[in-house]
């Protein structure tokens, strides 16, 4: 699914950075059931993907407008 999504999605690399900036801060143990979770259940990962996705797309929009006011 992932693999899809990389080869589709213009913002899959940022997405997955900021999903790995949250995971990354959970304790060991809460990591491990997230991965676990996505293993078993491939549609909540795909929710958490699309929540993150949006955020992603909230820094896109956030850095295109800093830059257009700076060229202006």
């Amino acid at each position: 699914m992932f693999q899809k999504l990389a080869k589709h999605d213009p913002l899959y690399g940022l997405t997955k950075d900021v999903m790995e900036h949250y995971l990354e801060r959970l304790p060991r143990s809460a990591q491990r059931a997230v991965q676990r979770m996505f293993a078993r259940c491939p549609h909540e990962a795909l929710d958490f993907y699309k929540e993150v996705r949006e955020a992603a797309a909230e820094v896109t929009r956030i850095r295109h407008k800093r830059r257009s006011r700076r060229a202006s």
